[in-house]
């Protein structure tokens, strides 16, 4: 398994019963398709995620086909017909969404020439334009991370 950076290890943690719905609820009934592509995320992070919340990047990258299915998903979702609650876990599973389809895009991880040493070699901080310029459709918006 790759090494997660402590900080995304602890917001997994944290952020996996949202992912799993059991915290802020189920999209409505009205948004049948996201509720869809939630099934697709939620088994895609069953299959990566340890119980100690670390991510077999490798496995999740040969296996991504699910990933995708629900950031491609997310790119057209109409938030005005979620709750606010549901918009905050949409977002919340839109940025882990997209973190992990940053690192598996560029995984292995590997320093590049201009590299910070202050982070692991195999950070997603190694990445350049991680959160400021790797920009993703996301319920009609062109947005990165940052944005989110």
């Amino acid at each position: 398994m790759g090494e997660l950076p402590l900080r995304i290890r602890m917001l997994f943690c944290l952020l996996l019963p949202i992912v799993n719905g059991m915290t802020l609820g189920s999209p409505s009934d009205a948004i049948p398709k996201y509720s869809e592509l939630l099934r697709f995320y939620d088994l895609a992070l069953s299959r990566v995620v340890s119980k100690q919340g670390r991510v077999d990047y490798s496995n999740l990258q040969s296996e991504r086909i699910l990933l995708d299915r629900f950031v491609d998903g997310i790119a057209s979702i109409p938030l005005k017909r979620m709750s606010k609650p549901e918009q905050l876990a949409f977002w919340i599973n839109a940025y882990n969404a997209l973190t992990l389809r940053i690192i598996i895009d560029h995984y292995p991880i590997r320093p590049g020439i201009i590299s910070n040493p202050m982070y692991p070699s195999n950070s997603i901080r190694q990445i350049p334009g991680a959160w400021n310029k790797i920009k993703f459709r996301i319920a009609g918006q062109l947005l990165t991370l940052d944005n989110i």
